[in-house]
């Protein structure tokens, strides 16, 4: 029932994408700790990002029950 993209399973898939997403959290820290802001619209695409990447786990999580 596990979805192949590119040769990944969900689960690898998922976790690249939360290895991508640490890596963007880390270079908005390290922008902010250099003094340099990131603008808001960036901040708030990221928000829906992680909210979309934790939204599609919790479906596959249900749909795996």
């Amino acid at each position: 029932m596990f979805a192949v993209i590119y040769g990944l399973s969900i689960g690898e898939f998922v976790i690249w994408a939360v290895i991508i997403a640490g890596i963007i959290a880390i270079a908005f820290i390290a922008m902010r700790a250099m003094g340099v802001a990131p603008p808001q619209w960036a901040i708030q695409i990221a928000w829906v990002v992680v909210i979309v990447l934790v939204a599609i786990f919790a479906i596959r999580l249900v749909m795996s029950m």
